[in-house]
């Protein structure tokens, strides 16, 4: 699937006041609780609606007319506000892009029923954003797309990252689905802006690149630079993959994207590849390579997936004491893509990167990952 001008890739966070684990009974009286909370300032989903349900799927796909509220079981405090009275600081404004923009009235609760002018998708979307940008400046003391006054769209006509418009697209259906109701997506295409300020925009520069082509599924459409040319990856594959990775460090317990925009649990598959992280412990790079067959072989999106769990894998090994530099050299590592890059030529700077800050804390992990993997 694909959305505008990138592609939709997808440390537990502490659970928000009133949270309690999807599928807990009484989700009314759950989501009521936080409605009549005086403490909170909004209800939001717990990731997005499905997940927040604890479901496997909704009975028929999220439409114009569902009533969602009753999910809405997350009490937050919006922390970050300027004094405009609407959805913004120094890193994000949220709007609708026609002119309904969410405005504080008492509160900033907004029940998802009935909800003609956003206003509730508009608080979920800024609350999950500029939370992902506060925990990863608490946990590694930067976030790249910090104070750069991206503008976030909600129900868009398209779905992407465009850096000349600083602006990421968050798409409505036609059947009336919001994509933003799922924050690991907002979340994915933030990592892609993210990316972007941390290389000034080289790490999207292929003009010196050999690493991908045209590419599509058998019987579908060709896009442009979709695949990665070997197992050895590319950098829009790594584009991807730290995307998805930053989504599972915001949702450990939920390492997909898209539940609630495909309506299942698993979220988003390419070639029936899940984008689950959980579910990639040992695929190597030429099961992902090969997932989608000769026509598209190398595809970004399975190769990001890889990316991303050798990350993944890799944390889940840290001894605890290690955690927050591992999050650091994450975070560090962005700056160092370039559009020339491989899994392999990237891991060189990794490696010189760990050794500069961290000592070679880590290294001897990449290379066994790499190695178990077939990189």
């Amino acid at each position: 699937m694909k959305f505008g001008i990138v592609l939709l890739l997808l440390i537990t966070v502490g659970c928000g006041k009133g949270f309690r684990a999807s599928g807990t009974s009484d989700l009314s009286s759950f989501a009521s609780e936080c409605f009549a909370d005086s403490t909170a300032d909004a209800c939001v989903f717990e990731k997005n609606p499905l997940v927040a349900s604890g479901l496997s799927a909704f009975a028929s796909a999220i439409g114009l007319n569902t009533n969602l509220s009753l999910y809405q079981g997350r009490a937050v405090v919006l922390t970050g506000l300027d004094s405009s009275g609407l959805l913004q600081n120094s890193s994000i404004s949220v709007d609708t892009g026609y002119g309904e923009r969410a405005f504080k009235q008492d509160s900033w609760k907004f029940e998802f029923a009935g909800d003609t002018g956003a206003r509730a998708v508009q608080v979920h979307t800024y609350y999950w954003l500029n939370h992902t940008i506060e925990e990863m400046v608490r946990r590694t003391g930067i976030f790249h797309a910090k104070d750069m006054g991206l503008e976030v769209v909600v129900n868009a006509s398209s779905t992407g990252w465009l850096p000349a418009q600083k602006t990421i697209y968050l798409e409505k259906s036609s059947g009336g689905n919001q994509l933003a109701l799922d924050a690991g997506l907002s979340v994915h295409l933030l990592g892609h802006a993210n990316l972007y300020y941390a290389t000034n925009g080289a790490s999207e520069d292929l003009s010196q690149d050999t690493n991908h082509r045209d590419c599509g599924v058998t019987g579908g459409p060709v896009f442009l630079k979709d695949c990665c040319t070997a197992r050895q990856g590319c950098s829009r594959a790594i584009a991807s993959g730290q995307a998805d990775y930053l989504v599972a460090l915001m949702f450990p317990r939920n390492t997909t994207v898209g539940e609630s925009w495909v309506n299942r649990a698993s979220g988003f598959k390419m070639c029936e590849m899940s984008r689950d992280l959980r579910l990639h412990a040992n695929t190597t790079a030429q099961q992902a390579f090969d997932t989608c067959g000769a026509s598209a072989s190398g595809q970004v999106l399975n190769m990001g997936t890889l990316y991303a769990s050798i990350w993944f894998e890799i944390r889940q090994q840290v001894p605890d004491g290690q955690v927050a530099d591992f999050d650091k050299l994450y975070m560090r590592h962005l700056s160092e893509v370039r559009g020339a890059d491989t899994f392999a030529t990237l891991l060189v700077k990794i490696k010189a990167l760990d050794a500069a800050e961290f000592g070679g804390a880590f290294s001897s992990r990449f290379d066994s990952e790499y190695a178990r993997r077939g990189i």
